[in-house]
């Protein structure tokens, strides 16, 4: 259907859409060929949360409570996952002011690609930026916000413990406690 309303819309504008010849290619090729979700993906930081169980590693940390959204059993589709282990990563603070969308929030993303390596994943997560806020909203506003009139506080440096993943049908967000500022 999307290929036919794309081929009426190029004859009304004057465009030649060319459609290209299927090629046979092996499941091997294909895999070989296919690129990379992300770019910084690390196995070690991966992790299929249907099969992980409770003292698992990620990426330096470890799994200290795991279950689903309605129900015991996490699945890639609605998990909780607490982690344990200090980790020290650099990325962007962004500030979100009370009254928006969103309660007052301090968080963090756009990790470089060496605290990326650190932090866990779901599998199916594979797609989805990391980033999260910080549990100790007053400590990281203290901390981390220059500015309380801007979103962007710019980069910094970071010791994070107890990062949490929680991954719903209706609620997708990640959280740690702020342990220090490095920088």
């Amino acid at each position: 259907m999307l290929l036919f309303l794309a081929l009426f819309i190029s004859t009304l504008v004057g465009f030649e859409i060319k459609i290209p010849k299927q090629t046979v290619v092996s499941d091997e090729v294909k895999y070989a060929l296919a690129p990379s979700p992300t770019p910084f993906m690390d196995d070690s930081i991966k992790f299929d949360v249907e099969n992980a169980k409770v003292g698992d590693e990620v990426g330096g940390m470890k799994i200290i409570k795991l279950r689903g959204y309605k129900e015991e059993k996490a699945t890639n589709d609605s998990a909780f996952v607490d982690f344990s282990g200090k980790v020290t990563i650099t990325g962007e603070i962004n500030y979100t002011k009370p009254g928006g969308f969103m309660s007052e929030a301090v968080c963090m993303g756009n990790l470089d690609k060496n605290s990326q390596a650190k932090m866990p994943k779901l599998s199916s997560q594979i797609s989805v930026p990391i980033g999260f806020c910080f549990n100790q909203l007053e400590l990281a506003r203290k901390l981390l916000v220059k500015d309380l009139t801007q979103e962007g506080q710019g980069q910094a440096t970071v010791t994070i413990d107890n990062y949490k993943i929680q991954w719903y049908p209706v609620e997708i967000y990640n959280l740690a406690d702020l342990i220090a500022v490095v920088k």
